[in-house]
């Protein structure tokens, strides 16, 4: 159930109504006896007293997907037709989840997306860290999938990661880099990768 409003009542009700779709977008659907289910927010705050009520789900993973903000912020500059304020907002939305992401005192399973979508050796460890079963060809499976969803023309773009501004697809967009031009960005960046990927590495 991808891009829903997050509610511990509705999980209840619909695990009990039967299933009959696989994947289902803004709402909720019935998932009796499914084996696995995710339940997905996209770009909206996240309610910790909501999430608490989840604890008490057996194998129950909350999970933080995060993405390098010069290819999130590229990427929210062309799907919206360069929309400042739209900018604004992600920009304010991934202030916020870098800030859960980097402190190493919650419960979240970290997803650092960049590493994901282009490290199998990440993505095995991902598997592993939320006990799933482990298969490489399925990996690489999920990678080419990535790449065929993707609005870049070719696979080298579209497993691209924009590190800097210096080195993002919309370098010489001086409203863009002006936009997202800020020093708290950059830090916050800094502080997620160091923190993160020494904790994979460890």
């Amino acid at each position: 159930m991808n891009d829903i409003d997050l509610s511990y009542e509705n999980y209840i009700k619909y695990a009990t109504v039967e299933k009959t779709c696989n994947r289902i977008d803004n709402k909720y659907t019935g998932f009796k006896n499914a084996d696995c289910v995710i339940l997905s927010i996209e770009n909206k705050e996240i309610n910790f007293r909501t999430l608490e009520h989840f604890e008490q789900v057996e194998h129950c993973y909350p999970i933080i997907l995060l993405r390098s903000p010069y290819s999130n912020f590229s990427s929210v500059w062309k799907v919206y037709g360069k929309n400042k304020s739209k900018l604004s907002d992600i920009i304010t939305l991934w202030k916020k989840y870098a800030e859960i992401f980097s402190n190493e005192n919650n419960s979240f399973v970290k997803i650092l997306y960049d590493e994901y979508s282009k490290n199998d050796s990440y993505m095995t460890n991902v598997f592993e860290r939320l006990e799933l079963p482990v298969d490489i060809k399925n990996i690489q499976k999920e990678h080419r999938i990535q790449y065929q969803e993707s609005y870049f023309n070719n696979q080298n773009d579209a497993r691209q990661v924009y590190t800097t501004i210096d080195t993002c697809i919309f370098k010489d967009d001086e409203v863009f880099t002006k936009i997202v031009s800020e020093k708290e960005i950059e830090t916050l960046w800094e502080r997620v990768k160091t923190t993160h990927l020494k904790n994979i590495n460890t």
